[in-house]
């Protein structure tokens, strides 16, 4: 299958978690076999702040670009040969600068793991950053770690689209997963459903020599029923709809925000 990613993003706010992150979109780079780009965007200060505090804010700068620049020469030698890992920083507003970098530099991928805390406040707001992003964004959390993508969920419906299709068909065959195909039967248009279940399995089973699971599931909201699915099968991502499936990308923003009992956060693909 023709590669779709070249160049992965990933935002970072240089905090406790950094270096995790950093590590584990290194894995993820290096199974995709992509270049990755590492951005941190520091908030321009206010007026009075930067009249009275101009040395204190210097200092952050030069803080803040070492720990960039140390990021990168620690990583860069974990990196496939042949790919490359590129660290920036950029001034302004977090998710405006997320996405002109994006546009600028041809990202086929944003990666944004967060960590959940009590005290955490997110760097990036997800719904913002998935309406300012053009390409496919990969919603993770700290566990379980991108290693255990071994099984890949995704919802099929009269919103099944090719894009959906081939992101979920090339991430299985570069991560050595299985393929579960699931569709709501409880919903009005449920034997509509269940066609293009049968549709989309025998289209997968004649085309590709991945592993394939066609499984139904029945309940009253098809996202929520989706990750209970997910969870039950211990699946490693879900490949959703970030522009039709409105409800699914609230959803997931929704595990990914604040949710503090939650210990099986499955990571979620918006395509």
């Amino acid at each position: 299958m023709q590669k779709l990613f070249y160049n992965i993003l990933l935002p970072v706010d240089l905090g406790k978690t950094t270096f995790a992150n950093v590590e584990k979109a290194v894995q993820l780079a290096n199974r995709l076999e992509c270049n990755l780009h590492v951005l941190f965007t520091m908030a321009r200060p206010v007026v009075l702040e930067n009249i009275f505090f101009k040395s204190h804010l210097e200092k952050k700068i030069r803080e803040k670009r070492t720990l960039l620049s140390e990021l990168q020469k620690h990583f860069s030698q974990q990196m496939l040969p042949g790919s490359l890992l590129i660290a920036s920083f950029q001034k302004g507003d977090v998710h405006e600068q997320t996405a002109r970098y994006a546009l600028a530099h041809s990202i086929d991928l944003v990666y944004y793991d967060e960590a959940l805390s009590m005290f955490h406040s997110p760097y990036l707001d997800i719904h913002r950053l998935t309406d300012e992003i053009s390409c496919p964004v990969l919603i993770g959390k700290s566990e379980p770690g991108l290693e255990s993508l071994d099984k890949i969920v995704l919802p099929v419906d009269e919103q099944l689209s090719a894009d959906h299709v081939r992101v979920a068909i090339f991430m299985a065959q570069q991560l050595d997963a299985a393929i579960h195909l699931v569709g709501n039967t409880q919903e009005g248009n449920g034997a509509k459903n269940i066609r293009y279940l049968t549709k989309a399995y025998e289209l997968l089973k004649d085309n590709t020599g991945l592993e394939l699971v066609c499984s139904t599931f029945s309940g009253n909201e098809k996202e929520r029923s989706t990750l209970h699915y997910a969870q039950s099968v211990r699946a490693g991502l879900i490949v959703a709809n970030r522009t039709k499936q409105a409800g699914f990308k609230g959803e997931a923003a929704g595990f990914l925000h604040g949710n503090m009992n939650r210990k099986d956060n499955i990571p979620v693909l918006l395509v």
